[in-house]
This record gives structure tokens, sequence and C-alpha cells, in this order.
């Protein structure tokens, strides 16, 4: 028994940490600003009563207004690497491998980048499959794939491609032994090629995320039969595909030298994209280098097109420069201070509301994060479903208030609690400096915060075992742009270990229900009312107190345009950069 409990606190412990981890030149090419609507008929099945019923969803498209007669030499990219397992699906945790995978491969769904940076409401969209048909009540998907697609390698895409993908995604997740985080795989009846150009996947139940997910870096489209040629001791050739890709994207890999050098293409082949969009370069030259005052220096001198995670100060100094600006998006990640509800004085809900009046969201915005993010108080992002502004930014600044509700609770005086201090950051966000920052907030309240150094494993240790006394700081970042990816994570995972079933099971149970229809409902407005409902119930009663969401900021010489990001890639979309020489 106690191995087994062990063998539990392993497993759930190395599960969180997992969701913790973030042209053209002489052409004539612009993207629309004010961009048309089409229209994306999704055909709802229901075989129970024999009615087919179209559900016309409007979404926003870029279009891009002339072809690329001629293209840019080589965009050159300031990056910093960390390489872990790779850059081909489903393998590459780390956001310098999701950056780079999302260039290179596909899905059979996207995301509209503009509409994600915007934080409007971006539901997936027709990508590598033109269509798909809803049946069964939600659990059978038929997708039709798009004809005239090669992969990189010269093969076709084709229904039993997409077939052949999907099931190597799967067979290396579970290889990796990462089944729990990607659970729902385990509902899969099955996936087979319907036709020529028809994909069918059938699952146990009712799934409304999937269509995000095949969107996200773990299900995007690969040649699953090039990759099979390279197998090792039964990877499907993950090892080889790991620096390798076999895409259908407007990039592939050309050369990699490990802590150097990363050099993608063009994919001449490249079949336009779902939004008319194709690549602007010859080539993407992206190089590591960590020194922040080297890049400056090579941003400066024109060496380096775009600078990709740099800090606020390095920021601020190339503002200045005459030939360089940077422009900021939101990004996917949460900056957060967590306490246990079973803690002596959080177990009090006016206590509970008072540290939240404690907390002075716009100081750590303007002074910790130096202005790169924006205060926002939930999990569930703009453009997810269930985000509302009253919801996400409902609690202020009121020390006076909060002392005077402590002190009505039987504490006249205040009372005291540690603060766990450690190393990393949630964006611009650095810990301790968050931790120092709340402690001089708290105080105004009357709260004596002390301070205590701990690293990531003790804190997180003390969660999932429920022996947290103290409060805490982490970034939590969502790993597939659908509101079920914080519910199931943080609303049922996180929130429960953080003590809410046992501080109040009405609430607890509520939240396993919502979860549970949030997954099972496909309206989509049904699911905003149901995630609605959820995100107010987490802000007001989880241990999860999220404060800002961090912005990502790129600097790029003055002769670079159109630099759109791709927030659920960690990364700017480079099929849209343009850069005149």
């Amino acid at each position: 028994m106690k191995n087994l409990k062990l063998f539990t606190k392993l497993f759930l412990f190395t599960s969180l940490l997992s969701f913790m981890i973030a042209c053209t030149t002489t052409e004539t090419v612009e993207v629309i600003k004010e961009v048309p609507v089409e229209k994306v008929v999704e055909k709802v099945v229901e075989k129970e009563v024999e009615v087919v019923k179209e559900v016309v969803k409007e979404v926003e498209v870029v279009k891009e207004v002339a072809p690329a007669p001629t293209y840019a030499k080589s965009i050159n990219v300031r990056d910093v690497f960390f390489f872990t397992e790779g850059f081909t699906p489903p393998r590459g945790g780390s956001f310098f491998e999701h950056r780079i995978s999302q260039q290179v491969y596909e899905g059979l769904t996207a995301l509209n980048t503009p509409m994600v940076t915007r934080g409007d409401s971006a539901v997936p969209v027709p990508n590598l499959a033109e269509s798909w048909e809803i049946s069964g009540g939600g659990t059978t998907y038929t997708f039709k794939i798009r004809e005239g697609v090669k992969f990189t390698t010269g093969n076709s895409l084709t229904g039993q491609a997409v077939v052949d993908s999907l099931k190597r995604s799967i067979h290396v997740i579970e290889l990796d032994k990462a089944t729990a985080r990607f659970s729902w795989v385990t509902d899969i009846v099955s996936i087979d090629a319907t036709g020529d150009m028809e994909v069918t996947m059938v699952l146990k139940n009712s799934f409304a995320p999937l269509l995000a997910i095949l969107a996200s870096k773990q299900f995007l489209i690969v040649d699953a039969a090039e990759l099979k040629k390279h197998e090792e001791e039964g990877d499907w050739g993950a090892a080889w595909g790991a620096t390798t890709s076999v895409g259908t994207a407007s990039y592939q890999i050309d050369s990699w030298v490990a802590e150097q050098r990363l050099t993608l293409k063009r994919n001449k082949d490249y079949w336009g994209g779902h939004d008319g969009v194709g690549p602007g370069a010859d080539q993407l030259v992206f190089s590591n280098i960590p020194e922040n005052a080297t890049a400056e220096l090579m941003m400066a001198k024109g060496e380096v097109d775009v600078a990709l995670q740099m800090d606020p100060i390095s920021l601020k100094t190339l503002d200045l420069q005459p030939k360089v600006y940077t422009f900021s998006y939101p990004s996917l990640i949460t900056c957060n201070f967590l306490i246990d509800r079973r803690n002596e004085h959080a177990a009090n809900d006016e206590i509970f509301k008072a540290i939240h009046m404690a907390i002075d969201y716009d100081g750590l915005l303007s002074v910790v994060a130096m202005g790169l993010g924006s205060v926002h108080q939930s999990l569930i992002l703009p453009g997810m479903l269930g985000h509302d502004p009253a919801i996400s930014n409902q609690w202020k600044y009121e020390p006076e208030k909060a002392k005077a509700i402590i002190a009505a609770e039987g504490y006249p005086d205040g009372f005291s609690i540690k603060l766990q201090s450690r190393a990393g950051a949630c964006g611009s966000v650095v810990y301790t400096k968050g931790i120092e920052f709340l402690q001089a907030s708290l105080k105004k309240a009357g709260i004596n915060a002390e301070i205590v150094q701990s690293t990531g494993a003790k804190f997180w240790g003390q969660i999932i075992d429920g022996t947290l006394k103290d409060m805490g700081i982490s970034g939590l970042g969502a790993t597939y742009f659908d509101p079920d990816n914080p519910a199931s994570v943080r609303a049922t995972s996180e929130c429960f270990l953080l003590g809410i079933e046992e501080h109040n099971k009405t609430v607890a149970d509520k939240l396993k229900d919502l979860v549970a229809q949030g997954r099972a409902e496909t309206d989509n407005d049904k699911r905003h009312t149901i995630y609605r409902e959820l995100n107010a119930l987490m802000v007001a009663n989880c241990g999860e107190m999220t404060v800002l969401q961090v912005a990502d900021t790129v600097a790029l010489r003055t002769n670079m345009t159109d630099g759109i990001a791709m927030p659920h890639g960690f990364s700017l979309d480079f099929r849209y950069l343009r850069k005149a020489e």
C-alpha cells in the first residue's frame, strides 16, 4: 500500500510538471486588416432522428492580397534553444520545440492566429481537413481530407496517411508512458480511412475539445510512412524525426546544429494554408543566442531581423534603437499565487476574499512584470469559451477593506503566513521578485508574511501531499486552446489538490459536473454558458489565485512587417512575416 501511494504521488507530480511548463522583399503582399467573413459549414448528423442540421459558423479569415513573385533570401531569428525530445509530434514539450513544430507541421484543424492574439473567440477552422461531420451524439467525427496537399517528402496527403499519423502519435505517447497527459486517447474506439480522402474517428463518449486538440502540437500531421522507414526499437521513427521534418507546412527543416543553429527552408510545394498566406522567405535561420546583451548588439547592427525571448530591460533598450521596434501579445501563460483552502486562514471564506483584496494587481503588473502583460484573475483566457471580463477582473487592491474584514473575522492585529520563494519565472515575472512584492502588498492589509526559501520540487510536492501551509507562486499554461484545458487540469486537478473538496464538497461536486458537461456538449453557445459558470466558481473558490496574463514581446528590425503572433505556438506565425531588403 505504501508503494502504491508513493507511485500515485510520483505519477501526479510528473503529470503536473508537464502542464507547468513557454518574406518578401520586392513582392507586393499585404495582410488585409479588415478581413472578410467566410462561412464554414459544419454538418452535424444525428442518426437517432435521421436529420442533417447545418451549423453555419462565421469564421474570420486573413487572405493574401497578391501572390509572392519573389522571396526574401533569409530571415535571421534570435532564440534561446531548449531542446528536449525534438520537433516531430508528439514529442518535444519545450516552448522552443513548440515554436518550430508549428512552422513545419499542420493539423487537421487550425486556429486563426490574429483572432487568438486579440482575445476573440477563436474556434477551430478547417485546415488539412477541409470539412467535417459530427454524428452519433458527438461520438463520431468524419473528416474530409484536403486534396492536392503533399508532404515535404513528396508523398501525398491521403485519408490513410492521416490515419497512420494519428495512430503513430498515440503509439509514441503510449511508448513514452504519457497517456495520463492525453487521457482522451483511451476513449478512442477506432480511427479508419473510410475513403481515399476521408477519415472517421469514433469515440466512446462525446468529446467537444477534440477539434481544438487536433490543432495542437501533439496531433499535427506527419508522414508516418516515411518515419516508419527510420524506426528504431519500435519508436516509429521518433528518434530520427527529432531533428527532421516530414510535414506539409510552409517551411521544413534544412539543417540542425545542436545548441547553435536551426535552418528552415521554404516548402516550394506549399498548398497555401487555411487562410491563404504563404511563406515570405527562402529560409528562416534560428540562432541560439542566450545572452541578451549580445542579442541587443546584433539587432542594432542588423545581424538579426527578429529577436524572441528578450528580457524586459533589453526590450526597453531596443525600443530606443531607430531601426528596431517591439510589439507585445498575450501569451497562454498566467502568473498565480497558490494557497491550500485547508490552510487555517484560507479556510475562512471571508478571509480568503480579503487575501484577494490584499494583492496589488496593478502594481505587480507595472513594477514586477514591467508592463508586459495584463491583470487577469482567471485561468480561462480571452478567446476561450467561458471567458468573461466581469469574472477575470473582479478583484481590486483594497488593503484597508481587507484589513477590516480580517479584523471582523477575529484577527484585529492581523495574522502571519509564510511565502515560499523559489527560482523560476512566469514570463517577465521572476518568482523571487513576485513574492517580495506580494509580501509588501499583504503587509498593508495587516497580513505579516515571512519569506522562506524553497524549490519547485518541495512546493509542488507539498501541494500533491496536501501539506502546503504557506503561499507560493507558479506560472500555469494552456497546452491546447480550449477551456477544457484549464477546466480539466486546473478545476478538477490542482483545485482539488489545494483542498477544495474538503473545504466545500458542494462546489467540488459542481466543478466535476461542469467539466463533464463541457466535454460532452458540442454546441458552443451552451459550452460558453457551462464554462462561464465553472470560471466563476474557480475564481471564487479555488486556491489558484490568478493575477496576471503574461505577454510575450518580440523585437523586429523596421524592414520587417506583418509580425502576426501565434500565442498557442509560443511564437510568431512566420508564414506572415515579410522582409524588405
